[in-house]
C-alpha cells in the first residue's frame, strides 16, 4: 500500500494532491494578476493628465470621423444610431 504525503494548508486543514495543484495555480495566477497591476499603476502615474485629456479628444475626433464616414453609407441607418435616437 502507497503512503501519500500529508499537506496541510495554512489553516491546519489537510491538502489533496489537487488542492496543491490549485494552490499553486492560485499563486502563480494572483503573482500574474499582481505584475500587470503593478504595471498598469506605473502606467497611468507616469502619464500627467493634460496627456490623458490630449489622447480623450483624439479618441473623440476619431470617432466623430468614423461616425460621418459611416453617415455616407445609405445602407446603414447610422442618422438614427449617433442621434440616440432609436
Amino acid at each position: 500500500m502507497a503512503t501519500r504525503k500529508r499537506t496541510t494548508s495554512e489553516t491546519g486543514a489537510y491538502m489533496s494532491q489537487y488542492d496543491q495543484e490549485v494552490e499553486k495555480r492560485l499563486e502563480s495566477i494572483e503573482a500574474k494578476l499582481q505584475e500587470f497591476a503593478d504595471q498598469k499603476n506605473v502606467e497611468v502615474s507616469q502619464s500627467p493628465s493634460s496627456d490623458v485629456e490630449g489622447r480623450i479628444a483624439g479618441i473623440e475626433s476619431k470617432l466623430e470621423t468614423l461616425i460621418s464616414v459611416l453617415k455616407k453609407t445609405p445602407s446603414l441607418n447610422i442618422e438614427k444610431l449617433s442621434n440616440h435616437s432609436l
